[in-house]
């Protein structure tokens, strides 16, 4: 039998620049890592072909990703989750809820402790495969009586439209190019915004660095919908510190957003081995998330 001796991967190297391949690698590498972990865990399939040894050890070359994959997540530090997911209101879910849901309804029990959330408006997002998986998030928002939008893509090039989440997560089914589960497209941003003025926007990404940069999957969406010159900027959000983490979403929060903003708290969702990518900038049109919630709860980026 033939002996094959495989080189590794050179590292990615990110300190100080921030070229667009780059990105694209560190992007591949992400990717794969939630492969594994999903493939791990049994949280989603995906169509990747790769073994977890393979994607595991196809990011071996970034720093912040060598370590070995966590163990699943259990809810059992959150007993207001546990108990809400026990409760018999709550219908059953075949895909155990990810700890980073756990971390996002656990800050909205801060945020808003009230059951009544009536009046409340809230932009979330259907996870792909391998990102953490906020139905859980949506679905106990909605049960207390909050309106809960997601992003529909329309076309390569143009910002996000918008449906309302009118149904149980499991329900909505997958559309489009992409297999993106979404609802039917009701709102542009600038229509949802006119309407229904949102306390809280959840922007999924593949992580994020130094003074909220966000590394997404590389169509722009968010930048064209939400960025500095897109249809509704959400500003340049100041640096914030750790006394805000506990603040409610909306307009009252006026360290968070600049004193003449009435938009939503921007929090990004990721994983926490992902909150901290090396030499990501912001560029002048990128939406800048000035914090994240990860399975360890929400940092300040």
């Amino acid at each position: 039998m033939p002996f094959i001796l495989a080189m590794p991967a050179p590292p990615v190297r990110l300190k100080g620049v921030d070229p667009v391949s780059s990105k694209a690698e560190l992007r591949a590498l992400i990717r794969a890592r939630r492969s594994a972990r999903a493939r791990q865990w049994g949280a989603h399939s995906d169509d990747s072909g790769a073994s977890p040894a393979e994607a595991a050890a196809s990011v071996s070359s970034v720093a912040d990703l060598r370590s070995p994959l966590p163990a699943p997540p259990s809810s059992a530090h959150c007993p207001s989750v546990a108990a809400r997911r026990s409760s018999p209101t709550t219908p059953h879910r075949a895909v155990p809820v990810s700890s980073v849901a756990d971390a996002v309804l656990s800050a909205l029990d801060r945020w808003w402790p009230s059951p009544d959330l009536s009046g409340h408006i809230v932009i979330a997002y259907a996870a792909l495969p391998g990102e953490p998986d906020v139905d859980a998030v949506v679905d106990g928002l909605r049960e207390r009586g909050a309106r809960v939008f997601l992003p529909v893509v329309t076309r390569i090039g143009e910002a996000l439209e918008f449906g309302e989440v009118r149904t149980p997560m499991a329900e909505l089914t997958p559309q489009g190019r992409w297999g993106i589960r979404e609802p039917r497209a009701e709102h542009s941003a600038s229509s949802l915004f006119a309407e229904a003025a949102p306390d809280l926007l959840l922007v999924p990404a593949l992580g994020f660095g130094a003074g909220g940069a966000r590394l997404g999957n590389g169509g722009g969406f968010y930048d064209r919908t939400f960025g500095p010159l897109g249809e509704v900027p959400l500003g340049d959000v100041p640096p914030l510190d750790a006394s805000i983490g506990d603040a409610p979403p909306g307009p009252s929060r006026s360290h968070a957003q600049p004193p003449d903003s009435a938009g939503p708290r921007v929090v990004g969702v990721c994983f926490a081995e992902e909150a901290d990518l090396p030499g990501l900038v912001v560029e002048p049109w990128d939406l800048r998330v000035p914090e994240a919630i990860t399975e360890d709860g929400l940092r300040v980026l």
